[in-house]
């Protein structure tokens, strides 16, 4: 009797094992993992894909989301969203052009990655000693940009290249933001050039410190004829005229890129619906944790559902997204 009933009891522990192996197996099966990457930990575009993966995953029982710290910013998001690494990411806007426009450095191979939403405009400065006047006096100087083949590289060259200077007029070094803005309020650079958040004391107030506006250094700005012959020139940047209130500058012309949240082609049309329509119909949640992103008077800058398909040089989005944006009559 002993043995028969052993023999029960191992028999139904197994039946239960297994069934509790099945209902977790299912269960796991309808949990869909989201990775999101953002840039360096210290960034924004970190904190706004840690902020929306918990938002996501806490609104959402069947989602898993993460926010990532991911080197290389814009274009390193890109290569892992086309690995399959992360299934969105931050990116600048005129990296995701070159993309959809087979540009440099995506002229070859298909690339499955879609626009979600516009995130913010994203002003591209030359801020230079105060003695040099001009673009072309920047010739024969030493000048700080982003590390060799890194978007923020590639657009320095595009402004230069448009006032007709060349690799060898100046002296370019190739180190990268924080290493260019310590190097230039050291007196190390005669300018930098470099995209960044406006009014961002957190990489300009050091600066400005160390080299005071208006007696140290000054903003190189583009007249406005010619930031819209450059906007003209290249579609993926457009004419900036909301200064830099925050250092007194409210009337400085510049150039902007806008910053976008992309997702991968390969991701379902059903979550990226639901999740958009659970971000905007909750966007006051949104904005307590991501501040910076709240709009102006004008709605044209800061992020809305109005504004949230404004791309410059055009985009394609993922059909979740623009199921929603139809749902909502921000298009037809």
């Amino acid at each position: 009797m002993r043995r028969k009933d052993t023999k029960k009891k191992i028999m139904v522990l197994a039946v239960l094992l297994v069934g509790f192996l099945f209902v977790a197996g299912t269960y796991a099966a309808d949990v869909t993992y989201f990775i999101m990457g953002g840039a360096g930990s210290q960034g924004r575009f970190y904190s706004e894909v840690a902020f929306l993966a918990k938002f996501f995953t806490e609104k959402m029982p069947d989602v898993r989301a993460s926010g990532v710290v991911t080197p290389g910013v814009s274009r390193g998001n890109i290569a892992r969203m086309q690995k399959g690494e992360i299934q969105a990411g931050r990116l600048f806007g005129d990296d995701y052009w070159a993309l959809k426009y087979k540009k440099p450095p995506y002229e070859k191979g298909e690339y499955d990655i879609k626009a979600w939403f516009k995130c913010l405009r994203q002003p591209i400065r030359v801020i230079a000693d105060i003695d040099i006047k001009s673009m072309k006096d920047l010739k024969g100087k030493k000048v700080g940009l982003g590390v060799r083949g890194s978007g923020d590289d590639t657009f320095a060259w595009r402004l230069l290249n448009f006032y007709g200077i060349k690799e060898g007029d100046i002296n370019a070094q190739y180190v990268g933001r924080n290493v260019a803005q310590s190097s230039f309020s050291n007196h190390q650079l005669d300018a930098i050039i470099l995209s960044y958040t406006r009014d961002n004391f957190q990489h300009l107030g050091p600066v400005f410190a160390a080299r005071p506006l208006g007696k140290s250094s000054h903003f190189l700005a583009p007249t406005m004829e010619e930031a819209e012959a450059f906007a003209k020139e290249w579609p993926c940047y457009g004419v900036d005229t909301f200064g830099e209130p925050a250092f007194e500058q409210p009337n400085l012309v510049g150039i902007y890129m806008t910053t976008i949240m992309a997702v991968s082609g390969k991701v379902s049309e059903d979550l990226v619906y639901r999740m958009t329509k659970l971000m905007f119909t909750n966007w006051d949640e949104v904005l307590e944790g991501l501040p910076w992103l709240k709009p102006d008077k004008t709605g044209k800058l800061g992020l809305t559902l109005k504004n949230a398909m404004d791309i410059p040089g055009g985009a394609d989005f993922h059909p979740g997204a623009l199921r929603y944006y139809k749902e909502v009559g921000l298009i037809q």
